[in-house]
């Protein structure tokens, strides 16, 4: 509670500061890198942000933190600049001193960023109409996106860019389906990332109808043994359609792949747990899932900061707490090797 607290003091007064807008301030960078993925099996992009302070020439000697920013559904490395307002965000938090390390947004296509249950079927991706990309970058023959991000994404930036290659020094953030690849990334390589955040985030996945009936001491979100009927039942139909080739057919799949169980067993483990903040909207869908997660989170001594607004699932609620998330990410990523060894 105390934590809580003290971060919704810290956010309000930064963020009603941010959002009263002021005098003009300098620009980061926005670069759009086209890259290889051998996990994948496909070329991806992205766009990375460098923020103002970044130095381009060759004597240049600073190096900086990484954010890696997730899209959700339907959506591509694009969204959280063109939609979401990302790099004025970066932009007005670094002039006001709160933000200074570089932010990646790499294209995840619809793939929850995991590693499926199931082969994908490139053959029918690729007859299949994908908006405006590609089929031969959005049908990935290996569809193991959380390694994607973890190996292939963080090795491309650290070659490329100034940046400090540890743990301490990297975060993970997304929203809605991006939220939920955000923490299950962060909790699958809790040795690459440090710090994740989620909005509006899929973070209790296995109860999409009917996250209000578990209880708080549950240790996982689906109950063991549980029949695929009773899994397509509760997911609905056109949601388990969509998930069951990453999600799998049966509960030990889906508990796998679950981002409360994943934490749990870090801290069972011994290992280091990502220091976590999760935001929703009163009025969004998966409120009840964010609930959720939020008691799974304090039954079991996870440190959560979690915040609740007015809004609903939407851009304009996720343009609105951005900063939030950016704020706690600032305030968690180490800059400088001394605080690492520390």
């Amino acid at each position: 509670m105390l934590l809580r607290t003290l971060l919704t003091s810290c956010l309000l007064l930064a963020t009603t500061a941010l959002k009263a807008g002021g005098p003009e301030y300098p620009h980061g960078i926005l670069r759009r890198d086209d890259i290889w993925s051998p996990t994948l099996g496909v070329h991806k992009n992205m766009l990375v942000y460098l923020p103002p302070s970044y130095d381009t020439t060759r004597t240049a000697t600073k190096r900086y933190p990484v954010a890696v920013y997730l899209h959700g559904r339907w959506g591509d490395e694009t969204d959280w600049v063109q939609k979401g307002n990302l790099a004025r965000s970066m932009d007005s938090l670094a002039a006001a001193g709160r933000a200074d390390f570089i932010v990646v947004m790499p294209d995840g296509d619809d793939g929850w960023w995991m590693t499926w249950a199931s082969t994908p079927d490139t053959a029918l991706c690729r007859r299949t109409k994908h908006l405006e990309e590609k089929p031969e970058t959005f049908c990935v023959p290996n569809a193991r996106y959380d390694e994607y991000v973890a190996h292939d994404v963080l090795r491309h930036v650290d070659s490329t860019y100034r940046t400090l290659a540890r743990r301490e020094s990297r975060g993970i953030g997304g929203l809605s389906m991006g939220g939920y690849g955000a923490v299950a990334v962060a909790a699958r390589y809790p040795d690459v990332f440090s710090v994740a955040v989620s909005h509006g985030g899929v973070l209790t996945p296995g109860l999409m109808a009917d996250s209000s009936t578990l209880r708080a001491t549950d240790s996982v979100t689906w109950r063991p043994g549980r029949t695929t009927a009773e899994l397509r039942a509760a997911a609905g139909p056109n949601e388990w359609n969509v998930m069951y080739p990453m999600f799998g057919l049966d509960s030990s799949t889906w508990q796998r792949r679950d981002p409360a169980h994943l934490l749990m067993q870090l801290k069972a483990m011994g290992r280091p747990v990502p220091l976590l903040y999760a935001d929703a909207a009163v009025a969004d869908e998966r409120l009840q899932q964010n609930r959720t997660f939020m008691r799974m989170m304090a039954a079991h001594h996870i440190p959560l900061g979690y915040m609740e607004w007015q809004g609903r699932h939407t851009w304009q609620y996720w343009q609105e707490h951005l900063p939030d998330g950016l704020m706690f990410m600032s305030d968690h990523l180490v800059r400088d090797a001394v605080a690492a060894r520390n």
